[in-house]
């Protein structure tokens, strides 16, 4: 068994609490519901979000389907409506995140938070990409769980091994994406014409959709990261209150496994529809 001592992530989390262990300590069990709690978090604001864009573009799905042109107004209403959903999720997606770098005592709160804010992206996000693509959101859902699924048993019986070098590894790894995922989104809002002048190459779909695939085997790579952190605090007997910690942590992985499965089928989609 890995003691905390030899752990530099369940250190930090223990130097963060600034206290030992007391009482009950975390279990698979107390992990497993405080995800369900996230998950359903997640669920319940993407569903809110689906239902009030329903409503508010209901005038402009009617008009195209009656064969006429919409009202300005409601268009116009519809598309606020649309990017006040997605500015205002990923600003309170990203205080939660915030919160809970700073206030780790707090991340029941913070989590919840977050996942209310990223809930309402990922509803906008979904429910635009079934338009476009029915059925597209089930086999998202689908290929996440089953990639959880073959991880977790990957994991659990001992077939990939994750150690500190591991971890290392996927710290690099995780910041590579986040300072490419940056440059990328500077690309768009700051020289938009460079970024219409990579998208305009025909190389760029199978480009777009090989930067996909590698972000897949990175977060499902970060599963095995959040199961061995789980494991470990359950196995050296951290208080309970770390089973929050898990729980977020692997929440976060499974929603961003979910955008980028969505994002590749769209892609895939997009490259099968321009061939035909």
């Amino acid at each position: 068994m890995i003691r905390m001592g030899h752990n530099p992530a369940l250190g930090s989390m223990r130097r963060a609490s600034g206290q030992e262990v007391m009482g009950e300590g975390a279990t698979y069990r107390g992990v497993a519901l405080k995800t369900i709690y996230f998950a359903s978090v997640a669920l319940l604001s993407a569903v809110v979000v689906l239902i009030a864009l329903y409503w508010a573009l209901r005038p402009v799905f009617e008009a195209v389907s009656g064969g006429y042109s919409p009202d300005p107004s409601d268009v116009n209403r519809a598309m606020g409506l649309l990017a006040a959903v997605l500015v205002g999720g990923m600003v309170v997606g990203f205080i939660g995140m915030l919160g809970t770098f700073f206030a780790r005592r707090l991340i029941p709160v913070f989590g919840t938070i977050y996942t209310i804010g990223q809930g309402a992206v990922m509803g906008v996000m979904s429910g635009f990409a079934e338009l476009y693509v029915p059925g597209v959101v089930f086999a998202a859902l689908l290929a996440t769980f089953t990639v959880f699924a073959v991880m977790s048993v990957l994991f659990f019986t001992g077939i990939i091994q994750v150690g500190h070098r591991f971890r290392s590894v996927m710290r690099m790894v995780l910041i590579s994406v986040l300072v490419f995922s940056l440059l990328y989104m500077l690309m768009i809002f700051i020289v938009p014409s460079l970024f219409v002048m990579f998208t305009n190459n025909p190389l760029w779909p199978l480009l777009s959709i090989g930067i996909s695939v590698v972000m897949i085997v990175v977060a499902s790579l970060m599963l095995l990261f959040d199961l061995s952190l789980i494991k470990e605090a359950v196995d050296n007997g951290l208080d309970k209150h770390y089973e929050w910690f898990g729980a977020f942590g692997l929440v976060v992985t499974l929603m961003w496994l979910y955008i980028e499965f969505l994002r590749l089928f769209l892609k895939l989609a997009a490259l099968v529809g321009r061939r035909r």
